[in-house]
């Protein structure tokens, strides 16, 4: 059907047929159809032959007309044209291609074309090409599976009539629609629970409440992932799962994600969870006293979650009450990594305590503030976690840094991790082999104002007479500490035997490894050590990394007259000098590891008089 004037006629419906006759059904069209301007001239000039005399210089109104006339007339050989074009393109091999085979190479499109920096709709360009097309990608329900409100409220609307019943995925983010849009509305998305296999949702509080309250009595059959992030400025506020959502019926749900959304430990749908992830990191309630309901109720849904694969809880750990009550060891034992975090390290200790997980699973355990007593029962669970694979040695590698400059954490926090030590000796590629190997990483705030007594309470606590693998990364909080600061801290690690080095830290540690175990009198420069004097006194491989041994680490000395003076010294001309002073008292040959450093030849061959010297020959400048 087409729409357009015939004999001057008001515009109608028309068939094409009523305009240019089928030259098919008569011999005599065809002669009349033998050129192009045949067919202007008998079939399409006629019916324009109304509007021939007008021109600018008529009214307004029959100026008005006669384009319209003329718009309704190219409106006509367009559709004309169009339809055959259609009939043109089913002589096509692609026309063949049957409906559901065409939608399949169109959902490929996904992968390689998106129409924004996230949304996969890439393939809405193919509905340009060909009316066959466009029909096609209308009725294939999966091209329209990832419904997202990013592009406004009717194209959310639009997409969920088009998948019909399909499965479908559905995010919903505040903070990526146009302004003035608002969220679609939770009666639509409780509707389509049915055919949901992955949600996710991102709103404030106030909208993300009278969601879950919709959403509670519907029941979603295939789901299989919820991502739900309340979104607040007060530190107080939160929503609330409650614990009978989706009516109890989520069977397949494997996968839970939630910020600032408190859920019931009692709730059914964790029970078949693969991963859970809970974040409250803003939300700070009122501290209050151990609840023995939540404590109990907490270590029994982690015993009925005996598929979990990956764990990470945020400020939601129970507090552990006053009076304790027994609770079983809670086995873990398809967790691969384990993330608690919480302000107070009494809820950390109280929690570690009751798990058993596997020597391969990755630790992370975030405390607050230092708490010594309970500190030494999280290190009991690190010594039990990393020593308790089968024919294992009891050693372990211990990494000491500072996330100073982490934009993951706003404040410095000290940061160790510990795995079990391996049996090369050599340390060469120790620090870039660490990130595969399956640790136990603690992190506790650091109090800026006494660093080195801060520092030293955190490692008198720790397993020293089994470390025997050393790595520390500089910080620039660290630049404070001076050598005799280090000996403070680290003089008890008698069983260290490596030690790999990064950075500015580097300056103090070789002034230390000079320094015997007690300290130096003050004023005394010479000293004669014994073995069993000295810091680290096993001590037979020390790896440098990314070291100016140019530099000059600049102390203060206290002079004949009591005045405190500046005095500068290179890092390598205190390297040497610790080391000399070792080797007169030890035996034990020292293997130095040069890993892109700043040093010249002259300073390798120095080192070689006194040490063996594995270098990798850069010279290069570090910048310092």
């Amino acid at each position: 059907m087409l729409t357009g004037h015939v004999d001057g006629s008001p515009a109608k419906y028309v068939r094409v047929s009523q305009i240019m006759p089928d030259p098919y059904q008569s011999s005599d069209h065809c002669r009349y159809l033998s050129t192009q301007q045949d067919l202007w001239t008998i079939y399409l000039k006629p019916r324009i032959v109304q509007i021939q005399g007008v021109s600018l210089r008529d009214d307004p109104d029959v100026i008005q007309l006669a384009r319209q006339k003329i718009d309704d007339e190219v409106a006509i050989l367009l559709n004309a044209v169009s339809t055959l074009r259609t009939r043109r393109n089913t002589f096509s091999g692609i026309y063949s291609l049957p409906p559901e085979v065409l939608g399949r190479v169109f959902h490929f499109l996904d992968k390689k074309i998106y129409l924004s920096s996230k949304i996969k709709l890439g393939w809405i360009r193919v509905t340009h090409v060909c009316r066959f097309w466009r029909e096609t990608a209308l009725q294939h329900p999966a091209l329209w599976s990832e419904v997202t409100d990013e592009l406004g409220p009717k194209w959310t609307t639009e997409m969920l009539l088009r998948v019909k019943s399909a499965p479908m995925s559905y995010s919903q983010c505040f903070f990526k629609r146009i302004k003035q849009d608002k969220a679609i509305a939770d009666r639509v998305i409780a509707a389509h629970l049915f055919h949901m296999h992955h949600l996710s949702i991102i709103e404030p509080i106030s909208v993300m409440t009278p969601i879950l309250e919709a959403i509670i009595t519907f029941p979603a059959p295939i789901l299989e992932s919820v991502c739900l992030k309340g979104d607040s400025s007060r530190a107080d506020q939160m929503s609330v799962l409650p614990s009978d959502i989706f009516n109890g019926h989520a069977p397949i749900l494997r996968r839970l994600e939630l910020w600032r959304i408190q859920v019931p430990w009692s709730a059914p749908i964790l029970r078949g969870l693969t991963h859970l992830y809970i974040d409250n990191t803003h939300y700070h309630p009122p501290p209050t006293d151990g609840d023995v309901t939540l404590y109990t109720q907490f270590f029994r849904a982690l015993r009925e979650m005996s598929a979990l694969e990956d764990l990470y809880l945020s400020n939601c750990l129970p507090a552990e009450p006053r009076d304790p009550p027994s609770i079983q060891t809670v086995m873990l034992p398809r967790v691969q990594k384990l993330t608690l975090c919480s302000g107070f390290t009494v809820e950390c200790a109280g929690v570690v305590k009751h798990l058993a997980i596997l020597p391969s699973c990755d630790v992370t355990v975030e405390c607050g503030l230092f708490d010594p007593f309970h500190f030494q029962r999280i290190i009991s669970f690190v010594k039990a976690h990393t020593l308790s694979a089968a024919n294992q040695l009891p050693l372990l590698t211990m990494s000491l840094s500072i996330t100073q400059g982490d934009p993951t954490y706003r404040d410095p926090r000290w940061e160790l991790r510990f795995w079990a030590a391996g049996n090369s000796l050599d340390l060469a590629g120790l620090r870039q082999d660490q990130a595969d190997v399956p640790s136990i990483s603690i992190l506790v705030d650091v109090q800026e104002e006494e660093l080195d007594v801060d520092l030293q309470a955190l490692c008198q606590c720790l397993p020293k007479d089994i470390i025997r693998d050393l790595v520390v990364t500089t910080g620039d909080t660290m630049r404070t500490l001076i050598p005799e600061d280090w000996v403070f801290i680290l003089g008890e690690y008698t069983a260290v035997e490596n030690m790999s080095v990064m950075g500015d830290v580097v300056h103090a540690l070789c002034g230390a490894l000079g320094i015997p175990r007690s300290g130096l009198s003050e004023g005394t420069e010479e000293v004669l050590l014994t073995r069993e004097q000295l810091f680290l006194r096993n001590l037979k491989h020390i790896e440098f990394e990314q070291v100016d041994f140019h530099h000059n680490y600049e102390m203060e000395q206290l002079e004949d007259d009591e005045e405190h003076v500046v005095v500068g010294t290179r890092v390598y001309d205190m390297l040497k000098t610790s080391l000399s002073r070792r080797r007169a008292a030890s035996d034990i040959p020292l293997t130095l590891f040069i890993r892109g450093c700043s040093i010249d030849l002259e300073q390798i061959r120095g080192l070689q008089e006194i040490a063996e010297v594995d270098w990798d020959l850069f010279q290069g400048d570090l910048g310092y």
